[in-house]
């Protein structure tokens, strides 16, 4: 998935000051949707983010010859999982991201069940088959563990691309 900030969050300066974005977003977007008796049945946080999320994208030297969406300019500032090799830290700041969503959701939305979604559906059939996936999902749990009170999450969402797969679809992987 395309995982750049978006236009308005370009600015923000600080892994704090994007976190509250994507809290108060999340909440006005869900609370909205609650307040017109449309409240959702789960609310997703992040699209595809196997590599993470919110990247500030390539506009220094750095990047000049990089992929937009693979490159970043300053990791610090990001959600971009393995950004300058630092493993750890990426992780940490990834779950910030994700755990300020988790809360904007379940302030808005007590009932509603929280998602997390990653490309990560090929993987079960080939590969590391279903340990891969479900390493990423542990390392996330445990990475949010100090952000979010009981389950993290409570459902994952696998996209699967049967025609870039081989065919892989859930049915076939079983």
């Amino acid at each position: 998935g395309q995982q750049r900030k978006p236009r308005a969050w370009r600015n923000l300066t600080s892994l704090d000051a994007l976190a509250a974005a994507v809290r108060a977003f999340t909440t006005d977007t869900v609370t909205a949707l609650v307040a017109q008796g449309t409240a959702p049945v789960a609310v997703q946080i992040g699209n595809e983010v196997t590599h993470g999320m919110l990247f500030n994208g390539a506009s220094s030297a750095k990047c000049a010859a990089s992929d937009w969406d693979w490159c970043d300019d300053d990791c610090a500032t990001s959600g971009r999982l393995w950004c300058d090799g630092e493993e750890g830290a990426s992780w940490a700041r990834f779950a910030r991201l994700v755990a300020a969503g988790i809360a904007g959701s379940r302030a808005a939305c007590p009932a509603c069940a929280v998602a997390v979604h990653t490309d990560l559906g090929q993987h079960v059939r080939g590969g590391a088959g279903i340990d891969e996936v479900v390493a990423w999902y542990r390392t996330l749990a445990r990475h949010l563990a100090g952000h979010v009170r009981g389950a993290p999450f409570d459902a994952i969402g696998l996209s699967m691309y049967p025609k870039y797969d081989g065919g892989a679809t859930l049915r076939s992987a079983a």
